[in-house]
Formats: C-alpha cells, sequence, structure tokens
C-alpha cells in the first residue's frame, strides 16, 4: 500500500514571472495558502508549486517534441498561456489576459444571444477561419432558457470568432520571434 505524504500542486500564477503586480501578485499568495492548508487538512504537505501552463506542457508534449522544438498554447476561460521549447528547454513560458471567455461573449453580443447560446455555438458549431468553410449554411441557435431559437450564419460566426483571435495571433507569432507553420 502506498502513502503518499506530499504532493505537488499546480497553479496558473505559481511563480514570479508570471505574476502582475499588486492584485494580481496578492491572489497568488492567497491562492498558495489556501492550497497549502486545504493540503494539510487532507494530511498532506505541499513539496512545491509548478505553474499550470509548464504542468500542461509537460503532459500534453512528448519529449522528443520537447527536444525538436516545440510551442504549446493553452487557450483557457480568461487567460492563454505560451510555452516554448528549444533542444528540449523551455525558452519562453507567458501567461496572458485573453480567453475563450473574450469570444463567447463577442459572439453573444454580435448575435443577440445568452452566454450559454453563445458558448454553445462556439463549441459545436464555430471554426476560426472562413477559409476553412466548405460552404456558408444557415444554423439553429438552440435556446436556453425559452424554447424558440435563432438562425445564425456558419460564415458570419467563423468572422467574428476569427476576428476575436486574430490579436491573439498576432502576439502568439510576435513571443515566438517570428512567423508560425500553418
Amino acid at each position: 500500500r502506498l502513502r503518499i505524504k506530499a504532493v505537488y500542486a499546480s497553479l496558473p500564477r505559481a511563480h514570479g514571472h508570471l505574476l502582475g503586480a499588486g492584485a494580481t501578485a496578492a491572489r497568488a499568495i492567497a491562492e498558495r495558502e489556501c492550497l497549502a492548508l486545504s493540503l494539510e487538512r487532507a494530511g498532506l504537505a505541499l513539496a512545491g508549486v509548478v505553474p499550470s501552463s509548464l504542468a500542461s506542457a509537460a503532459s500534453a508534449l512528448a519529449i522528443g517534441d520537447r527536444k525538436l522544438g516545440a510551442l504549446m498554447l493553452e487557450v483557457g476561460a480568461t487567460t492563454t498561456s505560451l510555452v516554448m521549447y528549444e533542444a528540449g528547454e523551455i525558452v519562453k513560458n507567458e501567461v496572458f489576459d485573453f480567453g475563450g471567455a473574450t469570444v463567447t461573449a463577442e459572439i453573444a453580443a454580435r448575435f443577440g444571444v445568452s452566454l450559454a447560446e453563445a458558448e454553445f455555438l462556439k463549441r459545436n458549431i464555430g471554426i476560426a477561419s472562413t477559409e476553412l468553410l466548405e460552404r456558408d449554411e444557415l444554423v439553429a441557435v438552440p435556446n436556453c432558457s425559452h424554447g424558440e431559437g435563432k438562425a445564425v450564419r456558419r460564415r458570419e460566426l467563423a468572422r467574428v470568432i476569427e476576428s476575436r483571435l486574430e490579436p491573439l495571433w498576432h502576439h502568439v507569432r510576435r513571443s515566438a520571434g517570428g512567423p508560425l507553420p500553418a
């Protein structure tokens, strides 16, 4: 029987180089203290904290990919993290304020639907490039609250998503130091 005494945890703002100033730093410290207290109550010690961006990259990228050079981009609800490897070493680790919730809010505003309906559209019908659409079609938006939904053009939905993601791609290209492969 295995007895676990200590664990490593993953937090989005685990290291100082990921922190902003003021309230963000205070929030990171509070999250770490809360985590340590919760673990202590469970009979475990906190062995260390790893930034969630690094934990995601380590679990998603094979060692060979990291050695060849790879860029891991993880878009969360409110933030996006970027981890870049060259010759197996991390050369860039950034977290910036942009997430899927921004795209969802834009869809809701543009089409006059609820956030739940916009999230459904984004996840189930949306595409991030109008060029990838074979044909334009009218799609029904299921109404989450009162039965009758509305119809949306798939090409227009793609335009909204594409326009909100374009600043993200520009930022990623700048961070990566040049153009990214298609």
